[in-house]
């Protein structure tokens, strides 16, 4: 089982910060689209593969943590920092979309490896499910100021006012405590036998929830303007949604101090964010539309913590979590093209089933420790 040394209550507050600015894309999306638009003079539709590119960047750093630990070799912390604070800066003077391209990878992979880093620490804490709650709360509460103060920063110092905020958040990292990588992090108490079966299950189920909650969230716009909301309405939508996201984050935390009940917490969520996609889809009213936007954005950030929680708990070496970056993103990624207009609904609900179906044996049981996971 993995232990922790000298784990404080504020332990986890570093890598949630550097997860929320390492994550800063993804959780920006609409404001880093309509940035891109106003730099190349493009409609955001052609260029969305640019987004797309740059959170498959960020499934590459577990890759490189990964053959970078087999060499023995560490990537520095500090270095990523540095990568990613010039990728901005330099997106911001770049006047060729080709160069911006690779500028956009460089930040998602150096992105990607704070990403790993900041979860391995927090899946060593006494609580991952807790932590993960945390940091994931901390990204929600990140995202309502920026989505308040971004347009405000743009309108006055123009579209660069995007990128510097990034590159000076992003620099200010450096000043954090640096999250040492895994392997001295994590101990073994004795010899034992990894299930990489319900491991990569867990993985998979990560992998499998983003995609589902991507898709569905790519899909938030064309509802909101069958319901006959402008564009600011819909704004507002969004941003009262991640009031409960947050809410959503810091419930998981609160009721994640009991282990023994993640599978029923798990449980629960799924089915009721099943019948939060069915009113979303289904609901001809304006006023169900926006409940059911914010239980799906509460239900999203709920469950996701203890999805990680349980991976974390079962991982005995500490290996496996790095490539939960990788299932997050590539997930988020490929979410918006896989669904077919007049089958979303049903496509969603089969993603959510199959899920369930990963995660369960790695939940199964009266409390699904680490060590009844290891003699599998």
């Amino acid at each position: 089982m993995k232990t922790g040394t000298d784990n404080t209550p504020l332990d986890w507050l570093p890598a949630a910060i550097k997860m929320t600015i390492a994550s800063s894309i993804f959780l920006l999306m609409p404001s880093y689209l309509d940035t891109l638009s106003r730099q190349f003079d493009t409609p955001i539709p052609q260029l969305t593969y640019l987004a797309t590119i740059e959170l498959l960047g960020f499934a590459l750093a577990p890759l490189l943590c990964f053959l970078a630990s087999k060499a023995k070799f560490t990537l520095k912390e500090n270095i990523a920092i540095m990568l990613l604070t010039t990728c901005h800066l330099g997106s911001v003077y770049c006047p060729s979309l080709e160069w911006f391209l690779v500028l956009r990878i460089g930040a998602g992979i150096s992105a990607g490896i704070l990403l790993v880093r900041a979860i391995e620490a927090m899946a060593h804490t006494q609580n991952p499910d807790a932590a993960f709650a945390k940091g994931i709360a901390t990204q929600m509460a990140f995202s309502a100021i920026m989505f308040v103060l971004m347009p405000s920063l743009i309108n006055a110092l123009g579209i660069k006012a995007f990128y510097f905020a990034l590159a000076l958040l992003s620099g200010l990292l450096i000043l954090l405590k640096r999250q040492p990588s895994v392997a001295t992090t994590y101990q073994v108490q004795a010899p034992v036998v990894i299930n990489y079966r319900l491991l990569l299950g867990g993985i998979l189920a990560i992998f499998m929830f983003m995609m589902a909650h991507s898709a569905a969230w790519s899909m938030l716009g064309i509802l909101a303007t069958s319901h006959q909301f402008d564009l600011q309405q819909q704004g507002n939508i969004l941003a009262a949604g991640t009031v409960f996201s947050l809410l959503g984050a810091v419930l998981s935390a609160i009721l994640s101090q009991q282990e023994s009940h993640r599978r029923r917490w798990i449980l629960v969520g799924m089915l009721l964010q099943g019948l939060s996609l069915f009113v979303l889809f289904n609901s001809p009213q304006q006023a169900l539309y926006v409940i059911a936007v914010a239980s799906f954005m509460l239900l999203w950030n709920f469950i996701l913590p203890l999805l990680m929680g349980a991976v974390a708990q079962a991982d005995i070496n500490g290996g496996a979590m790095r490539f939960v970056v990788a299932a997050q993103t590539v997930g988020a990624a490929v979410g918006p093209s896989v669904v077919f207009r007049s089958w979303v609904l049903l496509e969603l609900t089969v993603f959510l089933g199959i899920s369930l179906l990963l995660i369960y044996p790695l939940i199964n049981g009266p409390e699904a420790s680490s060590d009844e996971v290891a003699k599998g």
